[in-house]
C-alpha cells in the first residue's frame, strides 16, 4: 500500500483534531452531526450523558461552563454553541457542501428559519427547561408536555408561512441548506418525543394540508419494511400523514388496525379509498404515481430494473 503523501498526511492530522461532545437526543447536537457528515469532515465523537449529569463534570464545564452540548474542539479552539459551530464549519470548509446559498434573499431566509427554531422552538424542548417546569410548575406529565407542544406548533406554523414561497425538495430550494440543518432534528423530536401532530394544517396552507391528509402511512419506527416506504415517499417528494403503530404494545392487533391489514403487519399506506399493506406493493404503486421532478425509485433502464427486483425480493424474504 502506498504511504500517504505529505499533503494528505497533514490533512488527516487536521481532521483528527476535531472532537464533538454530544448527547444522542440533543437536537442542537444533531445539527452539527448532520453538518460534519455533509461536509465530509472526520471527527472524534465524545458522548456526554445529560441524564446522568455528565455535562456538569469538572472536565466538561472547563469546555462549556453552562453545561450545554454540543461542544466542538478544533485544536486550541473550543466552540460551545451549535449556530457558532455551523458558521465556523461553513467558513473553514466553504467548498464542501455549502450551507448558505449565494442568493442574498435566500441566505437571509435561512438565517431567519434557523433562528425561529433555535430561539422559539428548541428552548422549550430542552431537558433543563422541562426539568424546571416539573419542579416549579407541575410534575403532571400532561402539563409538562403541553409547554413544548404549544411552542413547537406555534413555531412551525410561523415556519410554514415563512418558507412557503421558497421551498423545493428541501426547505429553501433543491439543496440542503442551513434551515434544513435546524428543521430536520426539530421535526424528528416534535414527532418522536413530544407527540406533536405535524400534519395539522395552518390557515395559509389549507389546500396543501388536504393533500397531506390524503396519504397516510401506518408505521413502526424500527420497522425496516416501513423505512423502505418512508425513503420512497421522501424521494418522491410526497406529503403524507405519519400514523405511529407501536408493535411492542400490540397496537397492530387493534380492531382499527386489523381493518386495514388483518395480518397485523406494517407498513400500511392509505391513499384515499386505496389501502396497501405490503411494502413492495406500495413501492410499485409509488413508482407509477405521476409526481413532479424528484428522483425515481427505480432506474429507467430495463436491464438495471430487472436486476433490482430480485435483490429487493432477497432482502424482503431472506433477511
Amino acid at each position: 500500500m502506498a504511504s500517504e503523501s505529505g499533503d494528505n498526511k497533514k490533512e488527516s492530522e487536521l481532521k483528527l483534531k476535531l472532537k464533538l461532545y454530544s448527547y444522542w437526543k440533543s437536537t442542537c447536537s444533531f445539527r452539527v452531526l448532520i453538518a460534519l457528515n455533509l461536509k465530509g469532515v472526520k471527527y472524534e465523537y465524545k458522548a456526554v450523558n445529560l441524564l446522568k449529569g455528565e455535562q456538569f463534570s469538572p472536565e466538561f464545564t472547563k469546555l462549556n461552563p453552562i453545561g450545554y452540548v454540543p461542544v466542538l474542539v478544533d485544536g486550541d479552539l473550543v466552540l460551545s454553541d451549535s449556530f457558532a459551530i455551523l458558521l465556523y464549519l461553513e467558513e473553514k470548509y466553504p467548498h464542501h457542501h455549502p450551507f448558505l446559498p449565494q442568493d442574498l434573499h435566500k441566505k437571509a431566509i435561512n438565517f431567519q428559519a434557523a433562528n425561529i427554531v433555535s430561539s422559539s422552538i428548541q428552548p422549550f424542548q430542552n431537558i433543563a427547561t422541562l426539568k424546571c417546569i416539573e419542579e416549579k410548575i407541575s410534575s403532571d406529565p400532561d402539563v409538562k408536555l403541553a409547554w413544548p407542544q404549544h411552542y413547537t406548533k406555534e413555531g412551525f406554523v410561523a415556519l410554514e408561512r415563512l418558507l412557503k414561497d421558497y421551498a423545493g425538495r428541501f426547505a429553501t430550494g433543491d439543496e440542503v441548506y442551513l434551515a434544513d440543518l435546524f428543521l430536520a432534528p426539530q421535526i424528528h423530536a416534535a414527532i418522536k418525543w413530544f407527540n406533536v401532530d405535524m400534519a395539522s394544517e395552518s390557515g395559509d396552507n389549507k389546500k396543501e394540508g388536504e393533500l397531506k391528509l390524503k396519504l397516510k402511512l401506518y408505521s413502526y419506527w424500527k420497522s425496516t419494511c416501513s423505512f423502505r416506504v418512508r425513503i420512497a415517499l421522501n424521494l418522491k417528494g410526497l406529503k403524507y400523514e405519519y400514523k405511529a403503530v407501536d408493535l411492542l404494545k400490540g397496537e397492530q392487533f387493534s380492531p382499527e388496525f386489523t381493518k386495514l391489514n388483518p395480518i397485523g403487519f406494517v407498513p400500511v399506506l392509505v391513499d384515499g379509498d386505496l389501502v396497501l399493506s405490503d411494502s413492495f406493493a406500495i413501492l410499485l404503486v409509488l413508482f407509477r404515481r405521476k409526481v413532479p421532478p424528484p428522483p425515481s425509485i427505480v432506474t429507467s433502464g430495463s436491464s438495471q430494473k430487472s436486476h433490482q427486483f430480485p435483490g429487493i425480493n432477497c432482502i424482503s424474504y431472506c433477511l
